[in-house]
This record gives structure tokens, C-alpha cells and sequence, in this order.
């Protein structure tokens, strides 16, 4: 067995790598080597799985085993921290670190420096001096920090690091202290500030090329690093050019310095710098030091408040809406409302909802005993009441009245079932029940102070709110708990709020959870279908799949395959997590089921719980595939009653004859009220109806019976029945070859039940067999026969056949029959004649139209024999030919013969001209004039291979152009459709541009294709674009007749169709988009070209409102794009269109 292959991913990315595990014969598990995942992850720091860091194995010693290495963790991805980056130790909970970098370096007086160290007082002394001048001159640049910070309330500052050799030989002796009183404050941010990563601070010189300006090249180096920084390293490089002799680096690197920092670089030394680098470096040492109190502190606080707050504290008492005849007597009756607890710290980038306190939205609790009640939560409600009433500032942050937040007033009027205007004065009756009853003997209400806010209001304690929790228990069995969810935020604290701001909040976590666990297992989650399709090995890579699953509840398609021998247990735990879940569509793979040794004891019922899992109330449709003996391993016990299911499928091996599969079987499908399809693969067709005519009664809400078997060659035989109210209404067989039949399905063919026929073969039935079945079948109306070779004859059996019905019977119901006539092999790509009989009434004879398809790779060698033969007999039925690149002379000779004895129906035309000569040319112009005025096409884009050679490809694109130059004049005021491309990325612009420039030159076009792809740099893509907006729009000349009378008649057709996939830059894309007239334009098809979120701001300031084009944009807007942006554009253009449809997936 192959060793697994761990997956990692960078936090700096979303991309996942996958290291081979080496198996570790002193510990017996499979690690992976820590050299191994450095070469994949430069910089790698340490490994994390999740919040949970994954250390290095360790030997009986306690030493780190040698070479380092980490143990494997089967079924997730592994997050690797690198020392450019630093992550958060408790994921998604605590705060972010800050950034490190000072704020301002001040001087703050000039006591006498002490400092404990072998450098002398005076020496120290001047350096410091430096430093100071330094630290002024670095104090009034705006960039020297990316963050504001707080001053350390410290009386010193102890610089400590480990002793080390720097350049030039220089010790530093440490450590150094600086007393208090001294000439530096340092000041390091402790709040909380956006991500962003530690700078080492080293003197890195700026690299340079041997007379390169540094001018610019220098500082745009280091833009994105602290002001102190460039300092160092600008001071570092310009030694170095001193050093070596580049006088003009040297001059460059010291007007720098001079100009941004109004220093001297002759007047700085080698400690100055290197003793502002540890100031430096001291900053971030207590940054972190206080990222990680913080981290720590939130730690704490969550898991206080996780045991204290075990339900909402925040929450209304308001009177119960009175019915008419009480509406004057005193109120007695109160419900409790529970409040969601929305803020800043639920808001995330682009959110839709606000996010205020609000009601939650649940129906609300009784209060049985409100004086009881009163008496020990009074003064906490009235506050609350009394702080939503008339609104409160919290923190600086405003917070308006309950009744001014518009999601509050929705909330209101669906939930207490009164006018949000009618809230104010409940309210105001709450307040002045509870100031009565807390009234004391003086008169005056025993309550908090009147102007307290919600800030400053002492929570519930813990016992509190356990007994609230208790009083609530008896009311709320299923603990919905005012339908609000616990979350934790930034700083650890814990906040109850709806499902809206809880998905607003951890949507984006579970999902990147579940996409991990997905990805790791080589799943597919396509997440705006909400579908999955995953393989997993083992029970416990299934139970991480289950857990995600669970949390991420944006599945709704889920199909999975166990790839191990499951036990009922197995099953069972699978049946459990979907229930969980909202899932309504699943696809089970049974094809590794086989008999478990392990679980003999419940042999006889191990698929029961799949049965139980189609009656959860959610599932509407179940896929049971590749099932072996399925309902001999179901129990009586287990078929549901009743269910929501309207789909099954059931590939569950042949239709049992015994008794008990029957019963099971019929059992299944009665307690299934809503079934209206079902779909049985692998059975015997024929018994398979028999036994459904017999119990049709049982099934009368089933539509669709779907009976399907593969036959010897490998295609399928089909039998689908529709029914209503168990009568069939309509029945369909497709087959390849009768032969295939068994006897049972045989009799099925011919007992008159078939509404529709579809036979594939490659010999012609008999006439007496079709005979046959359209005597017994007299509700046969439709008949498809797909015969390869040369078939023609079948026409005539087809008519013999129904004429032989209509004397007999004096009526038939065959009214249309179709006859494919492959000209080949049955290739993706059909090529042949596809032809359509019609019968009208009871007429005799039938009316055929047909559609000519011609490519040579789908053909064999016997196809110009068969050509021949069809084209001579049927050419004058073709009412429309697509022709591929492959066309000859010869076919177009053959088309224009039978055409010249039977005439020509020909209405449409599509052709790819490369491998014509003049006489197929002239041929092509004689069809025309044959067919009066056909719509043609001409197709210049036949793709070349990829591997030819330069030479070689250069020479078919002369070629192309050739025959462009060519055929295009001769066919151009005629022309309805042109596609152009192929031409290996190489545009033909200038030849389009010379002679035809305005739609006068091409009058009829209506559809216009562009097919190069992204084109190279020796195209000029803005010529291109100024003729495609030339053929969009109104040709110059006749623009003024038009607007002076719409009575000039038009010499030109408005194009149509645009099909545009070249790769354009931003200012060409606003040139093709503005110009473009969407007013006849009804088909835009933009895909693989190069279309991003810009573009569709820009199609949304151009496209006018009363629009009605389709808009196809399959494969762009690229993933790295925020969804959230395309959506909202997507919104924005269908209000201002309401009649554009846009086509991304």
C-alpha cells in the first residue's frame, strides 16, 4: 500500500500542497519530514491544525527526534505558519496582532544616562545623542507607523537580546538599560489593530546593478516597510557603495537619506543604527508581549462567559395584545422577548443586513406569574426598557430606539401581531407596571439611575440567568432559546444573536472548514448548487466529513461512497448526520457493501437504517446505485410509514421474484405519499411491468416509472411509463437492437401499451417486424429508427408499414417518424442525414424534411458510397447543411445534383470553406441561387494542432488568409453569419478593416463570431475592437437618414449576435462595451474571453434599460473574485434591465 499523502496550506494562501508521509518504524505511525515541508513552504515557522499546534515528535528523552519531523493527521489540511506571518493562537476567537512599529519617538527631557554595561559613560552618551537626534528626525513622518499605540506604563524599559556578532565585526554588549527620565519614550500599541506581520529588522542592503538609479528603485523596494527600517537598510546600502567605489550609487543613496529623513549619512555611525534596530526590535518584543495578554485575557473571558451566560441576557417584557373587550381593563398578562445582540462585532466587509439590536424572531414566553417575575428581574428590564424606548450611547456608538431599526419593526408586527406603531405605548405600560409594583414606601422607584446605558448596566450573574434558564425550561422543551445562537467574538466575550447575523458571522469558517475536509478527501463541493460528491476510505475520515457537514448546513445534494465494507453501525451514523443537515437530495454507492464478518448479527437488517433516512421529513430524493441484493438485507420494521420522498432510484440488482422482495418492495413505495418518480436500474424489464400492472392500484400518486437495463453491447434498454392515478397515459421503449430483448421484454414490444419507439441498430428492421409493431401498437404516434450505413430503403418500409395500418384499420396514430441515417461510426459529432417524416391525419403519403451534417472524422471508409447514394435520393429534402472544414468539391457536387432533379428546400446553410477549390465554389454559388436567397454562414476558424511547428503553422495561416481574401468577397452581400478565428491566435484584422469597414460592406450580417482567444502582443486588439463596434452600430453614411425620417429604407440587417472571446485590456474593454447597440443585439456571448468584475461595472453603466439581450459570461469573472461584488453588480444590472439575462454558470 502506497504511504497517504498529507495535505498543508499556507495562511498567506488559499492553494493546498500535498507531502508524501514516510513511515517511521520507532514510532510506528507515518510522519512527515520537517526539510520536506521547508522546501514546499520557505520560511516555514510551525504547523497548526486548526487553533492546535502540531508539534515535533519527541524520543524517550524528550529531545526532538532527529531529523525533526511531525506526525501525520489523516483527513485534514494542516496550516503551516511562516516567519513572515503570524497567526492567530485561537482561531477566529481572539483578537488580531497588532502592528509593529512605533508611532512616534519623543524626546522628553535630558537626566544623566545610567546604564550597567562595558561601554563607557561618555561613549554611550554621544551615541545616544545620535539616536535622539535621529528619533526627531524620524518623529514628524507620517509613514513611521502603520498603527497608532499606547503609551507603556512602565517606570523603564529593558532592552534584552542574545548577544550576536554584526557585520563588521561589531559586538554588542548587553544588556542595556535606560532609567527612568531618560531621552526615549517608547510607546507600542496594546489596542486592537488590523493583522499584519513582523519585519525582521536587519541591515539588508538595497540590491543593485553596477550603475543602476536608485532613486525610485530604492525606496519602492522597501515602500511597505516601517520608516526605521528603510533607514537602516538605505544607511547599510549606502555604505556598501561607498565601500566598493560606485560613486554615483553612493551620491544617490545619500541625497535619499538626506531628503526623507533630513539626516546626514557621514554624520551617522555604525551603533547609531544598530542601536535604533534594537529599539526597534525592543518594540515589536512587547508588542507580541501584549498580543499574547490579550490572547491570553480573551481565553479567560470566554471561558468565564461561556459558564455564566448559558442563555440570552439581553430581553423585553411586553404586555400580551388585549382582545376589544378588554382593551380598558388593567394589564396582567406579559410575554418575554428575547433580543439579539447584533453589533459592530457581527458586522463583517460588504454586509446586506444592519446590524442593531433587535427582537429575535420567536413567538416569545409566557409570563405566568409577573409580580413573582418582577420582583427579581425588575430593575435589569426597566433599564433595558427604558434604554430601547428612547435609545442609548454605547461605547460612542448610538443606538437607536427599537422602533427606528427597520429589521425591529419587521420583527415586531409578524411576531407580537401588533402595528409598530401600537409597540410604543406596550412598552411605556411595561415600564409603568414595573415602577408601580417596585414602588417603595417613600415614592420612589427602587431602579438603577435613569441615564445609565447598556454599557454601563451590570449583567445578570450567572445564578441568575441558570434560574431564568429553569423558569424558561417548562416553556421551552426543544430549547430554541428565542431561535438565537451562542457566538464568541473577538475578545472573548459571549453574545447571543439570530440565525441572519450567526451565519453572517461563521459562514465563512464552516465553509473553509468543510472545503478543507472535502478537498482532502478529493471531494467536489460546488457551493453555489450547495452540492458535494465525496469518496471516503475509512469510518474515521467519514466521521470529520460528518462533523463539517453538520456545521456547514449549506448542502443540499450530498453523494457519497463508503470505500470500506459498512456495517449497520456505519450506516446508521451516516443517517444521523444527514438528519442533522438540509440535505433533500442523496446519492448512495453501495458497490463496496459485501458481508461485513463483523456484524453477522444484523445481516438481515443492515440497510435499514437507509430506509429509515428516506422518512426524515427532508429528503425528497434518494439514489440508491450499485446496491447488491438490497431489500434481502431490509427488515419488515424499517419501511417507513410515511415520507416526504418524490424521487427513487434504486440500482439494486435484479427484480426478486420471491414473495418477501415484493412485499418489501410494495411496502416501500405505499408508505411513500409523495413519490411521483421512480427509477429502477437492472431489472428485467418485462417482469418488472408485469408486476407494476398488477399493483398499480397501491402507487396512485406515482407520474414516472423509469425501467432501465444495460444490454450485452453496452447501451441501455429503456422503458418509461407515465401514469396518472395508476392508468398508464403514455409509454416509451428505447432499445438498440430488438434482438437484445428478452422474452418477457419482447411481449412487452408488442402488447400494444408503446406510445413511443426508439430503435438504434446497424441493420434495418424487416418490414414484417415493423408491420408487427405498428399493427399491436395502435397508440404508437411516434417512431425514431438510428440505422449506420446505407439505410435509405427504410423510408419506404416506414410508409409501406403505416399504409398497411390505415387499410386495415382505416386510421393510424403514427404521426411523425424520425430517421437518422449515420453516415459512419457513432461518434460524438453526428454525421449523416437526420430526417423527419410527417403524417397528416390519415393521409397516405408523408412529408420528409431533413438536415444535412457532414464531417469526415465521423465517418468511415465507406462513407462516399453512402453519400452518394442518400444525396442523390433525399438532397431536395434538406432544408438545412452544416458543413465542416472537411467539405470537399465532390460533396458540394453531389448536393447540387440531387437538387438539380428534385429541386432545393434549402433555407439554411453553414460552411467551413478551407478545403474548397474555385469549382466547389462555384458550386456553392449555384446551390444558392437554387435555393433562393439562403442564409449562409461562412466559418473561417479552423484550429491548428498545438505541437506543429513554426514554419509549418505560419504556412497554414497564409493559407487561411487565402482563402478569407477570397471566398469572403464573393459571398459578401449575402452573408448572414461570419465566424473568424484560428488563425493561431492571429487576428486578420487588416484585410477586415480595408474592405469592410462599415455594415454597408457586409448588409445582411447578423451574426458575428470572434474566435482567436487570448491574443498575443502583435495584435492590435484596439483595431479589432473599433471594427467590431463599426459592425454593432449604425453605418456612418446613413446615420443622419435615419434620424430624419424613419421612411429611408436600410440597406443593411442590424447584427444580432455577438460572439467575442479575444483578450482585451481595460480602456478597449470600455470602447467595445459603450459602443455596442444593445437595442438589436439579442445575443452576447462573451465567454473565455478575459471579462472580470471591472467589465461588468462597466456593462452596467452602458447597457440601457429597456434591454432585452442575453448575455453569456460562462468561464470568467475568476474565482479570486469576491462573490459578494459580482452578486451585488448582478442585482444592480437586473434592476436597471429587468430583461437581460446573464449567464455565468
Amino acid at each position: 500500500m502506497d504511504p497517504p499523502y498529507q495535505q498543508f496550506r499556507s495562511v498567506l494562501s488559499t492553494g493546498i500542497s500535498e507531502i508524501r508521509t514516510r513511515f517511521d518504524d520507532k514510532t510506528g505511525c507515518y510522519v512527515i519530514l520537517w526539510n520536506e515541508i521547508q522546501i514546499v513552504f520557505k520560511d516555514a515557522h510551525y504547523v497548526t491544525n486548526d487553533s492546535r499546534l502540531v508539534p515535533f515528535m519527541l524520543g524517550d528523552d524528550w529531545e526532538e527526534l532527529t531529523p525533526k519531523r511531525i506526525e501525520y493527521c489523516p483527513g485534514v489540511v494542516l496550516q503551516v505558519i511562516q516567519q513572515t506571518h503570524t497567526q492567530d493562537s485561537v482561531h477566529n476567537v481572539l483578537p488580531t496582532e497588532p502592528e509593529n512599529s512605533f508611532k512616534y519617538i519623543e524626546k522628553v527631557g535630558s537626566a544623566p544616562l545610567t546604564v550597567k554595561s562595558p561601554i563607557t559613560r561618555r561613549h554611550m552618551a554621544k551615541t545616544l545623542d545620535h539616536v535622539a537626534n535621529i528619533a526627531s528626525g524620524l518623529q514628524n513622518l507620517s509613514d513611521l507607523t502603520s498603527s497608532t499605540v499606547d503609551a507603556i506604563s512602565t517606570s523603564s524599559v529593558s532592552l534584552s537580546a542574545p548577544d550576536t556578532t554584526l557585520q563588521h565585526g561589531l559586538h554588542l554588549p548587553l544588556p542595556i538599560r535606560i532609567a527612568p527620565g531618560n531621552n526615549l519614550v517608547l510607546r507600542p500599541n496594546l489596542a486592537k489593530t488590523p493583522h499584519h506581520s513582523f519585519h525582521p529588522y536587519s541591515r539588508r542592503s538595497v540590491a543593485l546593478d553596477k550603475g543602476a538609479d536608485v532613486s525610485g528603485l530604492a525606496l519602492d523596494e522597501m515602500k511597505d516597510q516601517p520608516a526605521a527600517t528603510q533607514l537602516v537598510q538605505l544607511y547599510g546600502s549606502y555604505v556598501d557603495a561607498e565601500m566598493s567605489g560606485q560613486a554615483i550609487q553612493t551620491e544617490q543613496f545619500k541625497n535619499i537619506i538626506s531628503q526623507r529623513f533630513n539626516l546626514s549619512p557621514s554624520g551617522l555611525q555604525l551603533t547609531d543604527v544598530v542601536l535604533l534596530q534594537m529599539l526597534q526590535t525592543q518594540n515589536q518584543i512587547l508588542t507580541r508581549q501584549a498580543f499574547l495578554q490579550n490572547s491570553v485575557q480573551a481565553l479567560i473571558t470566554q471561558n468565564y462567559e461561556l459558564l455564566e451566560y448559558p442563555i440570552p441576557r439581553l430581553f423585553v417584557v411586553l404586555p400580551r395584545p388585549k382582545r376589544l373587550r378588554d382593551k380598558f381593563k388593567p394589564t396582567t398578562s406579559f410575554k418575554l422577548y428575547f433580543l439579539c445582540e447584533c453589533g459592530e462585532h457581527t458586522a463583517t466587509p460588504g454586509t446586506r443586513i444592519p446590524h442593531e439590536i433587535h427582537l429575535a424572531r420567536h413567538e416569545g414566553y409566557n409570563v405566568d406569574q409577573p409580580n413573582r417575575f418582577f420582583e427579581k428581574y425588575g430593575s435589569y428590564i426597566l433599564t433595558i426598557m427604558k434604554a430601547l424606548r428612547f435609545g442609548v450611547t454605547v461605547a460612542g456608538v448610538a443606538i437607536p430606539p427599537l422602533l427606528h431599526v427597520s429589521e425591529g419593526i419587521k420583527a415586531i408586527e409578524k411576531i407580537i401581531g401588533v402595528a409598530a406603531k401600537e409597540v410604543g405605548s406596550l412598552m411605556d405600560e411595561t415600564i409603568r407596571y414595573i415602577k408601580d409594583y417596585k414602588r417603595d414606601s417613600n415614592g420612589h422607584v427602587a431602579t438603577t439611575n435613569a441615564g445609565i446605558g447598556l454599557d454601563m448596566l451590570e449583567a445578570l450573574e450567572g445564578a441568575d440567568l441558570r434560574e431564568l434558564q429553569s423558569y424558561l425550561s417548562s416553556k421551552d422543551e426543544s430549547r430554541v432559546l428565542g431561535n438565537l445562537n451562542r457566538i464568541v467574538t473577538l475578545e472573548g466575550h459571549v453574545k447571543w444573536v439570530c440565525m441572519d447575523h450567526y451565519r453572517e458571522n461563521y459562514r465563512q469558517i464552516s465553509i473553509q472548514q468543510f472545503k478543507d475536509v472535502v478537498a482532502s478527501n478529493r471531494g467536489e463541493f460546488d457551493q453555489k448548487r450547495g452540492s458535494v460528491r465525496i469518496h471516503l476510505k475509512t469510518s474515521t475520515l467519514a466521521k470529520q466529513f460528518y462533523d463539517a457537514l453538520v456545521k456547514v448546513r449549506g448542502v443540499s445534494t450530498l453523494s457519497i461512497t463508503l470505500e470500506w465494507d459498512a456495517t449497520m453501525s456505519d450506516l446508521r451514523t451516516l443517517a444521523s448526520a444527514v438528519n442533522k443537515t438540509n440535505i433533500t437530495g442523496m446519492t448512495l454507492w453501495g458497490q463496496d457493501f459485501n458481508r461485513p464478518a463483523t456484524d453477522l448479527v444484523n445481516y438481515n437488517r443492515r440497510y435499514d437504517p437507509i430506509v429509515q433516512l428516506m422518512c426524515n421529513g427532508r429528503i425528497h430524493s434518494m439514489e440508491l446505485r450499485s446496491f447488491k441484493s438490497f431489500f434481502q438485507h431490509v427488515s419488515s420494521s424499517s419501511t417507513p410509514m410515511t415520507s416526504q420522498l418524490k424521487k427513487l432510484y434504486l440500482d439494486v440488482g435484479p427484480f426478486r421474484t420471491d414473495k418477501s422482495s415484493k412485499l418489501l418492495f410494495t411496502k416501500l413505495l405505499r408508505g411513500c405519499l409523495s413519490l411521483s418518480q421512480v427509477t429502477l436500474e437492472g431489472v428485467d424489464l418485462g417482469q418488472c411491468f408485469q408486476f407494476f400492472q398488477r399493483k398499480c392500484y397501491a402507487f396512485q400518486g406515482v407520474e414516472v416509472l423509469d425501467m432501465r437495463r444495460e444490454d450485452p453491447n453496452g447501451g441501455y434498454i429503456k422503458f418509461v411509463v407515465g401514469l396518472l392515478h395508476g392508468a398508464i397515459q403514455s409509454a416509451v421503449m428505447s432499445v438498440n437492437d430488438l434482438a437484445y430483448l428478452s422474452v418477457d421484454e419482447e411481449a412487452l414490444a408488442f402488447n400494444g401499451v408503446l406510445t413511443k419507439l426508439s430503435i438504434e441498430s446497424k441493420a434495418p428492421s424487416s418490414g414484417p417486424e415493423l408491420n408487427n409493431l405498428l399493427r399491436n401498437n395502435q397508440a404508437l404516434t411516434k417512431l425514431k429508427l438510428h440505422y449506420f450505413g446505407s439505410q435509405s430503403a427504410i423510408i419506404d418500409r416506414v410508409v409501406d408499414a403505416r399504409n398497411e395500418c390505415l387499410s386495415r384499420n382505416g386510421t393510424s396514430s403514427l404521426h411523425e417518424t424520425e430517421v437518422l441515417l449515420h453516415m459512419g461510426k457513432p461518434y460524438y459529432y453526428f454525421s449523416g442525414l437526420k430526417m423527419t417524416l410527417t403524417f397528416h391525419d390519415d393521409s397516405n403519403a408523408a412529408v420528409i424534411s431533413s438536415v444535412f451534417y457532414y464531417s469526415v472524422s465521423c465517418s468511415d471508409s465507406k462513407f462516399s458510397l453512402d453519400l452518394s447514394e442518400v444525396l442523390e435520393e433525399y438532397s431536395w429534402t434538406i432544408h438545412k447543411a452544416e458543413l465542416s472544414s472537411e467539405t470537399t468539391d465532390d460533396v458540394l457536387l453531389l448536393l447540387h445534383k440531387g437538387m438539380q432533379k428534385k429541386g432545393s428546400r434549402l433555407t439554411s446553410m453553414s460552411l467551413c470553406p478551407q478545403s474548397l477549390t474555385y469549382i466547389g465554389v462555384d458550386c456553392l454559388d449555384e446551390i444558392i441561387k437554387l435555393s433562393g436567397d439562403p442564409e449562409l454562414h461562412l466559418d473561417f476558424s479552423e484550429d491548428f494542432e498545438i505541437n506543429m511547428k513554426e514554419d509549418v503553422l505560419e504556412h497554414l495561416r497564409s493559407d487561411s488568409l487565402k482563402i478569407l481574401e477570397t471566398y469572403l468577397p464573393r459571398f459578401a452581400s449575402t452573408l448572414r453569419g461570419l465566424k473568424i478565428g484560428g488563425f493561431n491566435n492571429h487576428f486578420p484584422i487588416e484585410v477586415m478593416r480595408d474592405k469592410y469597414s462599415t455594415r454597408l460592406d457586409l448588409p445582411k450580417l447578423e451574426e458575428l463570431a470572434l474566435t482567436c482567444g487570448i491574443t498575443d502582443d502583435d495584435i492590435d486588439t484596439l483595431l479589432v475592437v473599433d471594427w467590431v463596434t463599426s459592425m454593432a452600430t449604425v453605418p456612418p453614411c446613413q446615420a443622419g437618414a435615419i434620424s430624419q425620417s424613419q421612411k429611408v429604407p436600410l440597406t443593411w440587417t442590424p447584427l444580432k449576435s455577438l460572439t467575442f472571446d479575444l483578450g482585451l485590456c481595460s480602456y478597449e474593454w470600455v470602447i467595445l462595451l459603450e459602443g455596442l447597440d444593445y437595442s438589436t443585439l439579442k445575443d452576447i456571448n462573451l465567454s473565455l474571453s478575459n471579462f472580470s468584475v471591472r467589465q461588468l461595472q462597466i456593462l452596467l453603466d452602458s447597457i440601457p434599460a429597456d434591454t432585452s439581450s442575453k448575455i453569456h459570461l460562462h468561464d470568467t469573472l475568476v474565482e479570486e473574485e469576491r462573490d459578494a461584488e459580482v452578486d451585488a453588480l448582478l442585482s444592480r444590472i437586473q434592476m436597471k434591465a429587468p430583461n437581460v439575462t446573464i449567464l455565468i454558470h
